[in-house]
């Protein structure tokens, strides 16, 4: 009977058979895709790969043979082996049926990412098995996660929304070229070069500002969030800013600074002082960063006698319809969340039906004014 070749692992002592098809994919996962080699790189010599994988010389031999009639290498007689097709090499990579959604704020309170997590799973069906990571808003880095679902997990895509502050993202590009399907969702961060999936947060200003100016209200306020986020979301609360501004300016208004308004303290807790004083001195429009924080505006106002919309009319952002202290239906900017993560599987889905493709697409979705309860004329 002939034996075959096995490895040691390090953490169990259990000795595992190694076959020159496993040795086969560990060529093309470790020593192209994930080492970046491209067409006519050459391989490590064959000593070092059977060193490299637990293995011997005849069996590393013996994969490299298959992948040479394969198409996948080819080899120079004294010289060595050298890629061939970086191309089918992508296209054999082994993945698992999994697909991983690394989100922020994945719970019971996370009310907008649990609407793209739930779109994200229709839209995969039964074809796919979905692994979620919940990831902090205050989190800087991603390397750890993105190991462990390409690595550990084999996964065959990623959803992911990227911390602006992440500081490697030329990774993803490599980890597609490696075999992963990768779409980034809400994440403004720059050189991202795989397909991302984005909402228009400058129209979205836009729309807000011209729905408060169409009814009569001159003094307009944004409410900010509390603290600058690691997360992107500063990057994405500026752009919904500089959308309303332009929009006020346009008509002829004046946006004082005074009128950007950063909560001194968590807005669950805030006492709403600086935007009782500006309602008390004009102020008769609001556009709040999101509908969570705009909630938690209201409640505070109406604590403090202002009513919603007599007293001042607001808008938030995100669609969400949560119950507030004023009774009304909050007048909002929908950014389509259900859309962004159909967008997302379906680019998810075509990267994977193509592995030997390489795709940097970016769809911006264009949010819209859903009308409810919250704005009326002033006076």
């Amino acid at each position: 009977m002939k034996k075959r070749s096995r490895i040691v692992t390090q953490n169990s002592g259990i000795k595992t058979p190694v076959t020159f098809q496993e040795i086969k994919t560990r060529i093309i996962d470790e020593e192209i895709l994930i080492a970046c080699r491209k067409n006519g790189d050459k391989l490590p010599p064959v000593r070092q790969l059977a060193d490299n994988f637990g293995t011997n010389q005849v069996t590393v031999i013996r994969a490299i043979t298959e992948l040479v009639g394969e198409g996948k290498l080819y080899t120079l007689e004294k010289k060595g082996v050298y890629v061939k097709d970086t191309a089918r090499c992508r296209a054999a990579a082994v993945r698992n049926p999994i697909v991983a959604a690394i989100l922020p704020a994945i719970g019971p309170s996370g009310y907008y990412f649990n609407t793209v997590l739930r779109g994200i799973e229709t839209a995969l069906g039964s074809d796919y098995r979905l692994l979620v990571q919940d990831l902090r808003w205050s989190a800087r880095d991603i390397d750890s996660f993105l190991d462990d679902y390409t690595g550990f997990y084999r996964a065959s895509g990623i959803i992911v929304r990227v911390p602006e502050v992440y500081a490697h993202p030329g990774r993803l590009a490599s980890l597609c070229d490696a075999g992963t399907a990768i779409v980034v969702i809400d994440s403004t961060l720059e050189n991202i070069s795989v397909d991302r999936v984005l909402v228009d947060n400058f129209h979205g200003g836009r729309l807000a500002a011209n729905h408060l100016i169409e009814h009569g209200h001159t003094h307009l306020a944004f409410i900010r969030d509390a603290l600058p986020e690691t997360s992107g979301r500063t990057v994405i609360e500026n752009e919904r800013l500089r959308g309303f501004r332009s929009a006020i300016e346009e008509h002829g208004l004046v946006f004082e600074p005074s009128y950007d308004v950063t909560l001194n303290e968590p807005v669950d807790t805030y006492d709403g002082t600086e935007i009782i004083e500006l309602i008390r001195n004009g102020v008769t429009g609001l556009f709040g960063y999101n509908d969570h924080n705009t909630t938690h505006i209201i409640r505070h106002l109406v604590r403090h006698g202002i009513r919603i919309p007599q007293d001042v009319s607001i808008i938030g952002f995100d669609n969400i319809r949560m119950e507030n202290a004023a009774h009304v239906i909050l007048t909002s900017i929908d950014p389509y969340k259900e859309r962004m993560a159909e967008k997302a599987v379906a680019m998810l889905l075509e990267q994977m039906r193509h592995p030997e493709k390489r795709f940097a697409r970016c769809e911006i979705l264009t949010p819209e004014l859903v009308i409810g309860e919250s704005v009326r004329r002033p006076g």
